[in-house]
């Protein structure tokens, strides 16, 4: 074998080698492409997510709001119910019995 033909051999694994490296980087790229889809995709879900989250909060919240603003007008009827229940209760003592 000549220092020619053993060359062309080298020459031919090297050739070969750099075709593996070049569809190897071919091929990471592509998943890498597809690891920045997933998170692109992750990132919108976690957005829309938390969104959602804070309108759940505000509803949340309101309805919190809601039940005081009722438990305050229940009171304040029930204040106006004694009071009344009171002046009743008062008019009928002075009352002469039947």
């Amino acid at each position: 074998m000549s220092e020619h033909d053993i060359l062309a051999q080298v020459l031919a694994r090297l050739t070969g080698i750099e075709g593996a490296i070049a569809q190897g980087r071919a091929e990471t790229t592509t998943l890498i492409e597809g690891v920045h889809t997933a998170l692109d995709g992750i990132r919108e879900d976690l957005a829309v997510l938390g969104g959602a989250d804070d309108r759940i909060r505000q509803a949340g919240q309101n309805t919190r709001d809601e039940a005081r603003a009722i438990a305050d007008s229940l009171a304040a009827i029930e204040r106006l119910l004694l009071k009344h229940g009171t002046r009743l209760d008062n008019l009928e003592r002075r009352l002469p019995p039947a």
